[in-house]
């Protein structure tokens, strides 16, 4: 599973999305970039899968503190010969603050529907209406209203709130300190572990 925050680095870009985290839907998304005859040129990658991802996978962590890693599957052997590490990370460090103003919401009233890939902390509240994939987190005050979601994961998190209003599909979980409130589930999960809460209504 691609984790937060998912990027592409070619020799001379670092591709994402706005939407999801998906290395896949990302090169799809940017197949007309990732076409071209250096691709297929030296049987080395040219497009590098990379996750740049804080402490422990725990969101609420400032973005200084969240690191580069190279996709599980790469070895070096495959790795392009233009692959310098100190220039990606540095590359990776100045985009994730471009990523981060798409999918990390502090303050203020968002609305999202369909899939997408947030981060809610802070005084943020997301009112997410029909969620049908993608990975909704709410973290340390953040606040998310998830109305009818079909698909997906919405979780609570640390302080985080999740308002889960008629969940037919998907995952809504709470841990560690985070509380879900779920009223009139008919499918889908929705748990609570390492000192999560969920209150659930008929």
């Amino acid at each position: 599973m691609c984790e937060m925050a998912s990027f592409l680095v070619t020799r001379d870009r670092v591709l994402w999305s706005p939407i999801h985290d998906s290395h896949v839907k990302i090169a799809k998304e940017h197949s007309s970039l990732l076409s071209s005859a250096e691709m297929v040129a030296s049987g080395r990658l040219a497009a590098v899968s990379v996750e740049v991802v804080p402490p422990n996978l725990d969101y609420s962590r400032p973005l200084e503190e969240w690191r580069m890693r190279v996709d599980g599957m790469i070895t070096r052997a495959i790795l392009p010969d233009w692959w310098d590490e100190t220039d990606v990370r540095r590359r990776c460090a100045d985009t994730l603050a471009e990523w981060a103003k798409h999918h990390i919401l502090s303050e203020g009233v968002h609305d999202r529907t369909g899939e997408f890939t947030v981060i809610v902390k802070g005084t943020a509240v997301l009112n997410a209406t029909g969620q049908t994939g993608g990975i909704c987190r709410a973290y340390s005050g953040g606040t998310v209203n998830a109305t009818g979601q079909t698909g997906g994961d919405c979780w609570a998190y640390s302080g985080g709130t999740v308002n889960a209003t008629g969940q037919t599909g998907g995952h809504c979980p709470a841990y560690s300190g985070g509380t879900v409130n779920a009223t009139g589930q008919t499918g889908g999960h929705c748990w609570a572990d390492l000192g999560g809460t969920v209150n659930a209504t008929p």
